[in-house]
């Protein structure tokens, strides 16, 4: 019997099996199979299966005939993506496919034709070689009921649907065309323009253009007749009534694409923004003189912004492509290197007004505010109208770009001290936004002044990241900022006078290494009526009960002897990593209160839960295993690291957790075990007694399990999820590193479990 006869032999034996393995293959596996065949047999695999029939073909330098390749598209009934790159000569190509949503191109076709793609929505085709003068295709066939959203084609292309003539219109629209991108298209040409004109004129729905422009070398008369046929007189029944977005790519300055962009202007009332890319190889000063023509032109949409896209072009000069002198995103681009320019005279040589002078108050804050300080005040030099402008920021952000680095920190600590007072001492105005982070500032005195003058000066924010050497000591007159709504303190001792009655406006409070008494930071905490997100890191040895009724983010990250949450109820996402110290050890094993209940028994709004190291061990202590008096119908996203399997009161801590989350929708968990002590783990009965009868995770989707040691537990937890996650998606499984001989045990464990979803993938991770 020859192999292949073989082959249909053993293929038929598996189909007429009762339990049909072949379909139940993971995709992972399918593709591989795939990859081994020869491409015809590939093809035939579609017989073995609903799941094996093609939905997706990439091809890419395949040699296979222009019959065949069509042969093999129009076998795949279900294919709905078709990628085809290729450096071999095909003729011709007829594309059937009744599904097919997606065709990408780019080879060496003479001409490619979609017959039956009822749901075609995009279509991109890059022919590679002109056409040569057959008459195989034109407008009207190709976009008589072709439904495309998205269209992509090259210049070869564009001539090959004006072979046999343009239409003066199309005898159906568009109507589904959304984006038109078209490349390299030469606009001394008269049927490659004609063309792109009708098909942009025949989409009513175009939303975005992008056209890339090539260089020519055509005829003066040629020229003519394009632009004739271009003028804006021949459109008047003409209207762009949705397109938004267009984008001109190596522009040279040529009439016909300079009248081509007057036309676009003219007709689209909805117009936001227009992009000019010069190609800087024809045009001279940077393009200034498309500038002066193209601000000329009349624009249907009043908010339409034109772009002057060019990285080396002066910063003034693309002024001209803002909406108005109210545009304060492109204003802010132009004046980030304006002092490149030279002195003003000169910048009213190029323009011949002074536009920077003439700015409004508004839009020179909000250059001065996306600059960094030490620029901003250098702005002084642009204008009379400019200078000390500065002085009125309300946001200031010192940093250690403010003075020039060098190895001497003694000499940059100097120069940053006597920067920030200096521009301290000149401000004039409220100062509402106060950020100073760098490494070569230490305690200094200076700070307290700078701190007592923020506290006239009508602060909301302040954020405070210096050295690592030398902790400051924050004044008493940070405690009188009495409107704070953002308070950052990094690396600093923090001491509340008596007479402090709290932040009463402060919504955001960050508080890392910071020194700080045990009760001080309860009464700070507590004093913050309005408190939205409290972030504490690196505190040692801390019992903290947090008070905050109007808490809704919490992270916290350090060595924690006791976390109690009171009156939080209105909290959304919670993240916890706890460093065990001796002591804290011996803390935990005398503890005998229900630390899940203390930390958790009463947040009902918790959305998201992330516990880091340690974390699910302080739960597990005191853990009386009653019925918990709350259930978490809002928390859709749990993450629990280095969870001990050889615990089980820690396993019961996730049970207990995700039972009582019916909406939970992904679940991350990472192991940390002793095999050894695992192995000999005594209650192999556990999930018997314990899981829950009738427990479904009615909307988990995806789980992932990490650090992953192949123990009875970890794999009993594993079966216990996908046997009661009806609409599970995806299961990912990644043993941990230093598993190394039972990694095939475990994925042949897996692949037992039943799964009570049809569609579970699971992915076993090897890296």
């Amino acid at each position: 019997m020859s192999s292949s006869s073989s082959l249909a032999h053993e293929l038929g034996n598996i189909r007429r099996s009762t339990s049909d393995i072949i379909s139940n293959l993971p995709n992972n596996i399918i593709e591989e199979i795939l990859m081994c065949l020869p491409i015809q047999d590939a093809v035939r695999t579609s017989v073995l299966s609903s799941k094996w029939r093609l939905t997706s073909l990439v091809l890419r330098e395949v040699i296979i005939s222009s019959f065949m390749l069509a042969s093999l598209i129009s076998s795949s009934p279900l294919l709905e993506q078709l990628t085809i790159e290729s450096s071999v000569t095909f003729y011709y190509l007829e594309i059937v496919a009744p599904n097919l949503k997606v065709l990408r191109t780019r080879a060496l076709f003479k001409s490619v034709h979609c017959l039956k793609t009822p749901h075609l929505a995009i279509l991109s085709i890059t022919l590679k070689v002109p056409t040569i003068g057959e008459e195989t295709s034109n407008m009207i066939k190709v976009f008589d009921s072709l439904p495309v959203e998205n269209l992509h084609i090259d210049n070869h292309y564009v001539k090959s649907l004006a072979t046999d003539g343009i239409p003066e219109r199309l005898p159906t629209t568009l109507n589904r065309l959304q984006i038109l991108q078209l490349a390299d298209i030469c606009f001394a040409d008269l049927k490659v323009v004609a063309c792109v004109l009708l098909l942009i004129c025949s989409s009513p729905n175009l939303q975005e253009v992008e056209i890339t422009l090539r260089g020519y070398d055509r005829p003066n008369s040629e020229m003519d007749l394009v632009l004739e046929f271009l003028m804006l007189e021949g459109y008047s029944d003409f209207s762009l009534k949705q397109l938004r977005k267009v984008e001109i790519q190596y522009v040279s300055g040529m009439n016909t694409e300079l009248e081509f962009i007057k036309l676009v202007l003219a007709k689209s009332p909805k117009l936001e923004n227009m992009v000019i890319m010069p190609d800087l190889r024809k045009v001279s000063n940077r393009g200034l003189e498309i500038t002066k023509k193209v601000i000329q032109f009349r624009r249907a949409s009043p908010n339409a912004e034109i772009m002057y896209d060019d990285t080396y072009a002066d910063p003034i000069a693309a002024s001209y492509y803002c909406k108005r002198e109210e545009d304060s995103e492109a204003l802010s681009f132009i004046c980030c290197n304006l002092w490149h320019l030279g002195s003003k005279s000169q910048m009213d040589n190029v323009l011949g007004r002074d536009f920077i002078s003439d700015l409004p108050q508004s839009i020179i804050e909000t250059i001065l505010t996306k600059l960094p300080i030490r620029d901003a005040v250098r702005t002084s030099i642009l204008s009379s109208k400019w200078r000390y402008k500065w002085a009125t920021l309300t946001q200031v952000e010192f940093d250690d770009r403010c003075v020039t680095l060098s190895n001497d920190k003694v000499l940059v600590e100097n120069n940053l001290v006597k920067f920030i007072t200096q521009f301290l001492f000149l401000h004039n105005g409220p100062v509402h936004k106060f950020m100073l982070t760098t490494a070569y500032l230490q305690s200094s005195p200076e700070i307290d002044q700078w701190l007592l003058f923020l506290s006239r000066k009508d602060i909301r924010e302040l954020v405070l990241e210096l050295g690592e050497q030398e902790w400051f000591r924050a004044p008493s007159c940070l405690f009188s900022c009495r409107k704070l709504t953002r308070l950052e303190l990094v690396r600093c001792e923090l001491d509340p006078p008596l007479t402090f009655k709290g932040f009463l406006c402060l919504k955001y409070l960050s508080l890392q290494q910071v020194l700080i008494a045990p009760d001080a930071i309860e009464s700070l905490i507590s004093s913050c009526p309005l408190l939205e997100s409290l972030t504490l890191s690196y505190f040692d040895s801390l019992a903290l009960t947090i008070h905050a009724p109007n808490l809704k983010y919490l992270c916290l990250e350090g060595e924690f002897k006791d976390i109690c949450l009171e009156n939080t109820t209105l909290l959304v996402a919670i993240s916890v990593a706890m460093y065990m110290t001796d002591d804290i050890a011996e803390h935990f094993e005398q503890s005998s209160s229900c630390n899940f209940d203390k930390f958790l028994g009463g947040v009902p709004c918790l959305e998201r839960l992330i516990g880091h190291i340690y974390f699910t061990k302080y739960l597990s202590i005191g853990n009386d295993l009653g019925k918990l008096p709350i259930t978490y119908c809002h928390l859709k996203i749990v993450e629990l690291y280095q969870v001990s399997f050889e615990d089980m009161k820690e396993i019961l801590v996730v049970l207990r957790l995700i039972v009582n989350s019916p909406n939970l929708q992904e679940l991350h968990i990472s192991g940390s075990s002793n095999t050894t002590a695992a192995a000999e783990a005594p209650d192999l009965d556990f999930w018997e007694k314990e899981c829950p009868s009738g427990c479904m995770f009615k909307q988990l989707k995806t789980v992932k399990m990490t650090d992953m040691f192949g123990i009875p537990h970890e794999m009993d937890f594993i079966k216990f999820l996908l046997g009661n996650s009806p609409v599970l998606e995806i299961m990912s499984v990644a043993p941990s590193v230093y598993v190394t001989e039972g990694r095939l045990n475990m994925l042949i464990e897996l692949a037992r479990f039943r799964r009570a979803s049809a569609k579970a993938e699971i992915i076993f991770i090897q890296d």
